[in-house]
């Protein structure tokens, strides 16, 4: 694969495979989005929050507030299409 220039020949087996048949038409796969998923504790963040994961979690449910201004620095994001 040349950067930029994906060849989906090349990518082997899918993860998974969902036929569509009579139940299930395919304009039913459309439309997708992007999801980030900003997850504050995560494995990284939890465990080396002080006081761990469940410290790091209780200190999200109860002080929202102290996350209004968090932002992230996202380097790169690059998508495909037909």
């Amino acid at each position: 694969m040349q950067l930029g220039n994906p060849n989906p020949l090349n990518w082997g087996k899918p993860e998974a495979y969902f036929t569509i048949g009579n139940t299930c038409n395919a304009n039913h796969f459309n439309n997708h989005e992007i999801i980030i998923n900003l997850t504050f504790c995560g494995d990284w963040a939890g465990n080396v929050y002080p006081g761990g994961m469940g410290a790091c979690e209780s200190k999200v449910r109860s002080d929202p507030g102290a996350f209004k201004d968090a932002y992230w620095l996202i380097n790169h994001l690059k998508y495909y299409s037909k």
